[in-house]
């Protein structure tokens, strides 16, 4: 798998004419990761952007987030109740990981 450009990413939205618009999500250095036209007002492509660029900082809290849950799975008691909700959001966090590297089913 190739690694994805390195965050952070920021959305330019330009309008092109009274009902076209385009946003694009660019790195730090200008180069373009995703650009999408969309119809205004109503066409959720802008807001799709912001998502996109938001992916790197997703992804990072993301493994930060499962060192944390692995940690605490450390401390939990074998059997315990909450054993089997932390091992649900692993699994969870685990998967989102994988979908954003590029190693998911």
């Amino acid at each position: 798998m190739t690694k994805h450009s390195p965050g952070p990413w920021v959305v330019r939205s330009e309008d092109r004419f009274s009902l076209v618009a385009r946003c694009e999500v660019l790195t730090e250095g200008g180069l373009s990761i995703a650009g999408i036209w969309h119809h205004i007002p109503e066409d959720p492509a802008e807001a799709n952007a912001h998502l996109i660029s938001a992916a790197p900082d997703m992804l990072e809290a993301l493994k930060e987030c499962l060192d944390a849950e692995l940690a605490r799975r450390q401390k939990l008691l074998p059997g315990a109740p909450a054993t089997t909700y932390c091992e649900a959001r692993i699994a969870k966090i685990r998967a989102a990981i994988a979908k954003a590297e590029g190693r998911a089913p």
